[in-house]
């Protein structure tokens, strides 16, 4: 993918990393490197919990900065028992679902607020669509 994605010349920087560490190894200096506007789409699908990886988008954000990602929904099952902790579930197609209010809680606790939490059907696997919801967090105070 990054080799596609350099090809098209378009990005002034692309790096392969894990998300987290790459957020955490970022200076912190006054002069640091702040981004006004991060996009995670299909990328909280491949955490379980949520807290590591919000509060190191919170210590890179500028102030008042804004985190917008989709995030798959955790669903009941059948026979309407709900999977996982409550809170997130790792799924049969091998990404996370997680719960609406979860989201909310962790995003909290990492000093975000939440704008948005609304329904979207996120994409379509196997020519079914995803329910999930596209959230939208701006950063707080730290």
């Amino acid at each position: 993918m990054l080799a596609q994605a350099r090809a098209k010349g378009i990005y002034a920087e692309l790096h392969e990393a894990d998300v987290v560490e790459y957020m955490k190894s970022l200076p912190l200096a006054a002069d640091a490197r702040q981004f006004p506007l991060m996009l995670a789409g299909d990328v909280f699908c491949y955490f379980g919990a949520l807290e590591e990886v919000l509060s190191a988008a919170h210590g890179v954000l500028a102030p008042d900065g804004w985190l917008i990602c989709s995030v798959e929904e955790l669903l009941p099952d059948h026979d309407g028992a709900v999977p996982g902790n409550g809170k997130w579930a790792l799924q049969r197609q091998g990404r996370y679902a997680h719960d609406p209010a979860y989201v909310r809680q962790a995003a909290a606790a990492a000093n975000f607020h939440v704008l948005h939490c609304d329904p979207e059907m996120i994409r379509c696997e196997a020519n079914a669509p995803v329910p999930g919801f596209i959230v939208v967090l701006q950063r707080g105070a730290t």
